[in-house]
């Protein structure tokens, strides 16, 4: 199954000031988090871990990266 690969900026529920982290991954709507990769060469990945849908307070797509199967 393809999917897609974003660069987002997360802001964090718990974040208490303007602090936004920037990452690569991509949504998984099934277990409802998303997903934190390391995107190498345009097909190979690897998880570096996960950000749970009740824990972003903000979620914003900067870029689409690409596509991964």
């Amino acid at each position: 199954m393809a999917m897609q690969i974003f660069k987002f900026r997360i802001e964090f529920i718990t974040s208490e000031e303007d602090v936004d982290d920037e990452v690569v991954g991509f949504i998984n709507h099934e277990k409802g988090m998303v997903e934190i990769i390391d995107f190498t060469d345009g097909k190979n990945y690897s998880i570096r871990g996960f950000v749970p849908f009740n824990s972003i307070k903000k979620l914003e797509i900067i870029e689409e990266i690409g596509m991964i199967d």
